[in-house]
């Protein structure tokens, strides 16, 4: 092992990369295992290059994907494969936790990005992870500027070689992890921002808006190379606020079009679902009297007959005294704010049914940068009141995120292509590889890459439908599209159909469920149809009848202003036309809600695809 520069930390030259202080030595099964990303990738890259996307979206205004953001644009080309980072804790057991830090490539679509990603290293300890962790992928990449990833693929018959480079756009982590990565004072601290100078402890305010100082990536590297040379102890809270908050130097910084301030995205799940909503009903459900009781009881039996389609979504909590997950969160404020309607103050419900508005169009796949400044005037209408309608004894920094989350958008897209969800979901698989509490390193990077190997080889092998089962039983045949018929044996009729898991039935069958909404879809000309028939023409064609809704969309008034909620919609339905349509006329379910004689149509923005 070399030391390195202040002899606090090790760094070994040989095949585990260590890197770590010196008192983590000292504890048992305290290590950190990298895998080389260059050896990967000319593993993993002559077997995806087909997938490979470089040509721009047709629409210049989308912001669909991270791949329509400003950032990504600013550094793509032909020759380069671009990484997003996941870096997240998982807790393993009480004696210890696993820092994986995960890479996707941009230049995937969406629908395979995660597939496709794959665990890079992994620290294992009693003791968390350090920024510095991230310092052999960045030695890597900065080597392959000069040494690009080489590889063969075959086109039309012929052998041909080529040869990438490898950028990062952004990391995605959540708050403790983003400030740990850029070496910055937590989000807790008074200058728990990231991306701006504001004390985040402060109420936010009309003024306070007025007056936001934004973070320079040019200070923010000096201060920090200042930082390291005076050797400022970092639980000196008076100099670090005179330092921006800025502890010191971070790996990223070797990379130098990487812009610091907007570099760790504040993403959604976190920020926002676990952050922001849960604050907003842990004020609803604060108080232990009858109004409250009442509350709950009232909301509980609302969110008791909303039903999501089979396979598509987490279904609405039962409880909202329960623990909730992120996703659960995720649907009371895409869904279930118009549950709340005349069961909480009016002022309370105009700001809640906003904030749904402001997130779902900046999820939603359809957004537009021309959208980003209504967007922006919206937060700006709202933000100074959330605190006061949701008031706390807890200052959040994350009513602070919600103001810069349309900047956000413009520089990475769609919040939803740059949320935790997909790193979430790989770090709770990556924990589940660890079947004994030692040698998790090793334990968790073979498996994983065992996995991913297993899961690219069958992506290009033509396998018999006895293997396909086998393997689709272990979710490695992801990508097969998959339509599957069921009859009724009494008369011989079709009472459903799925399509990759997304299941379309008879109203009659829909409705013996009881848990579920599955008669409903959206088709490719916008009508929202009520199934009512499946059946085969005469060409053995999968064919639909249904009743077609007609719908306005829904709106809230604010402050003189009227606001449309695109995802949401008023809906009669138009009993005396039946239309008849093919399967691939289908674009994707909804869900109905019906509240005493209204109708509501939603269309699902959260499918994290």
């Amino acid at each position: 092992m070399n030391t390195h520069a202040n002899d606090q930390i090790y760094h070994c030259g040989n095949k585990c990369r260590l890197i770590q202080k010196k008192s983590a030595l000292l504890v048992r099964d305290t290590y950190f295992a990298h895998i080389s990303l260059k050896s990967y990738l000319e593993y993993l890259l002559p077997k995806i290059d087909h997938l490979l996307r470089y040509e721009c979206q047709k629409d210049s205004l989308s912001l669909y994907d991270v791949t329509n953001g400003e950032v990504y644009n600013k550094i793509k080309s032909d020759d380069t494969i671009i990484l997003l980072i996941g870096w997240d804790g998982v807790v393993v057991n009480r004696k210890c936790s696993i820092w994986p830090l995960a890479l996707f490539i941009c230049e995937l679509p969406l629908n395979l990005r995660e597939e496709y990603s794959f665990i890079l290293s992994v620290f294992v300890g009693k003791t968390k992870s350090s920024q510095l962790m991230l310092d052999p992928l960045i030695e890597e990449i900065i080597y392959l500027e000069k040494n690009p990833v080489e590889y063969f693929v075959e086109i039309n018959e012929n052998i041909v070689k080529k040869s990438k480079k490898v950028k990062i756009c952004a990391a995605i982590c959540d708050s403790p992890a983003r400030a740990k990565l850029l070496n910055i004072c937590g989000h807790n601290s008074r200058l728990g921002c990231t991306t701006c100078l504001t004390l985040t402890k402060e109420k936010i305010t009309k003024k306070t808006l007025e007056n936001i100082v934004m973070r320079d990536n040019q200070k923010w590297r000096d201060i920090a190379k200042n930082v390291e040379t005076l050797k400022i102890p970092e639980n000196d809270k008076r100099i670090l606020e005179i330092n921006e908050g800025i502890k010191g130097m971070t790996p990223l910084m070797k990379l130098p079009y990487i812009d610091l301030p907007s570099a760790c995205i504040p993403e959604i799940m976190h920020c926002v679902f676990l952050g922001v909503v849960k604050h907003i009903f842990d004020h609803l459900m604060a108080k232990q009297d009858q109004a409250t009781k009442l509350f709950i009881s009232t909301y509980n039996k609302r969110l008791s007959t909303f039903f999501f389609p089979s396979n598509l979504c987490r279904q609405m909590p039962k409880d909202i005294t329960n623990n909730l997950k992120a996703m659960e969160y995720e649907n009371l404020l895409f869904y279930g704010f118009l549950l709340l309607e005349n069961i909480i103050q009016p002022a309370q419900y105009k700001i809640f049914a906003l904030l749904s508005l402001f997130i779902a169009k900046l999820c939603s796949r359809n957004l537009k940068k021309t959208e980003i400044v209504f967007l922006k005037k919206i937060i700006s209408s709202i933000l100074p009141i959330i605190s006061e309608v949701f008031p706390s004894n807890k200052k959040s920094t994350n009513i602070h995120f919600l103001l810069h989350l349309p900047d956000f958008a413009m520089l990475y897209g769609s919040l939803q292509s740059v949320s935790s969800f997909p790193v979430e979901n790989l770090m709770g698989k990556t924990c589940l590889q660890a079947k004994s509490g030692t040698r998790i390193c090793e334990q968790v990077l073979k498996k994983m890459s065992s996995f991913k190997s297993l899961s690219v080889i069958i992506d290009q092998t033509r396998l018999d439908d006895d293997t396909k089962k086998f393997f689709s039983k272990m979710n490695l045949l992801k990508n097969e599209k998959k339509i599957e018929i069921s009859k009724d044996q009494k008369n011989n009729t079709i009472k459903k159909v799925t399509i990759n898991k997304e299941l379309y039935c008879t109203e009659f069958f829909s409705i013996s469920r009881k848990t579920t909404n599955d008669n409903f879809c959206k088709l490719k000309n916008g009508s929202f149809i009520n199934i009512i028939q499946i059946f085969s023409n005469e060409n053995n064609e999968i064919c639909f009848k249904g009743l077609r809704y007609e719908t306005t969309p829904y709106e809230i008034q604010y402050e003189g202003e009227k606001y449309f909620l695109d995802h949401v919609h008023h809906a009669k339905l138009d009993r005396k036309n039946i239309i008849e349509f093919k399967m691939d006329e289908i674009v994707c379910p909804f869900v109905i809600y019906k509240h005493e004689e209204e109708t509501f149509l939603f269309e699902i923005i959260n499918r994290h695809t």
